[in-house]
């Protein structure tokens, strides 16, 4: 038979000896762990201390050389900026048209000299103290010579000189990544050609004298356009002596279209005819969606078997 007395008394003897050991033992592991913490510790603190010095000491003198020598190598950053920023809107001429009926029509010859920029902004008119109500305007990069209008405004008396200012004026860089060739993007959609341009003093309407103009419009773009905007603009010699303005609804693409436009009041006497056009391109709102050819309707070929 095993004797369990002597393995129970063998396994007290062994837990006695472990036991008697790690008594023996404590008070040197508590040393060497304290001693591993201190030394951790010690080597963490030297380390922060090495790289506070090294960073705000060492390299703070290393730095200011540094910087002093890309001030001392480096280009006035000032011209490039007014080089490449934004030039002002240009007022190449301003004026004003009295009607027979207390209106007057004004007029400014605008330019945006830059090639990349385009300018939203607010204008009205100011004659004699009198401010006209303002309205919107936009020039598109690189447009030259442009005439803002504003017709019919009621006046007192007719303005002899009249003043054009400009607010809230907010350019806005053409972005490249969207448009790579802002002169191409532009000629393919204001490809507009205007044929058998003329104008007549001594039109008869129900027994009253009017100018007419009228010409043929052609859109030579491949966009078609909700109500784009056509100023006209009469010109004696050299001197502008009426401008109006027409809006054509529903351009379509390719399409020619034969425009006419009654001057009322006032005729004045013209020997040439401009016409400019006032198209926002870079509006998305202003194109029409580009109709494609009519198609089977998927729906008329589901049959549902019973």
């Amino acid at each position: 038979m095993p004797n369990f007395v002597d393995q129970e008394q063998k396994e007290f003897e062994r837990f006695y000896k472990t036991s008697l050991l790690w008594i023996k033992l404590r008070p040197t592991s508590r040393r060497v762990g304290l001693l591993t913490f201190f030394l951790v510790d010690t080597m963490l603190l030297l380390i922060f201390v090495w790289s506070f010095l090294d960073y705000g000491v060492f390299d703070f003198f290393k730095e200011r050389a540094q910087l002093a020598e890309i001030i001392a190598n480096s280009t006035d950053l000032r011209p490039i900026s007014q080089d490449r920023g934004a030039k002002g809107i240009s007022e190449l001429e301003t004026g004003a048209f009295g009607l027979t009926d207390n209106r007057a029509d004004f007029y400014s010859v605008v330019s945006n000299p830059n090639a990349d920029w385009y300018v939203r902004f607010n204008y009205y008119f100011s004659y004699g103290g009198v401010q006209t109500e303002p309205v919107v305007g936009f020039l598109l990069p690189g447009e030259t010579e442009k005439t803002l209008v504003q017709l019919g405004v009621p006046v007192e008396s007719v303005p002899r000189t009249a003043q054009i200012i400009l607010t809230d004026v907010k350019w806005t860089r053409v972005d490249t990544h969207e448009i790579s060739d802002y002169e191409s993007f532009a000629n393919d959609r204001l490809n507009f050609s205007f044929e058998q341009v003329d104008y007549e003093r001594d039109v008869d309407l129900n027994g009253t004298k009017i100018g007419r103009s009228t010409f043929v419009l052609t859109n030579n773009t491949a966009y078609g356009f909700w109500e784009p905007i056509f100023v006209i603009v009469l010109r004696r010699n050299s001197s502008i002596v009426g401008v109006t303005t027409t809006t054509v609804p529903g351009l379509d693409a390719g399409e020619a279209r034969s425009i006419t436009v009654n001057w009322f009041g006032t005729i004045p006497s013209s020997n040439s005819t401009e016409v400019e056009t006032v198209i926002d391109i870079l509006d998305a709102s202003v194109f029409m969606p580009p109709s494609g050819e009519a198609s089977d309707d998927v729906r008329e070929r589901i049959r549902i078997k019973d």
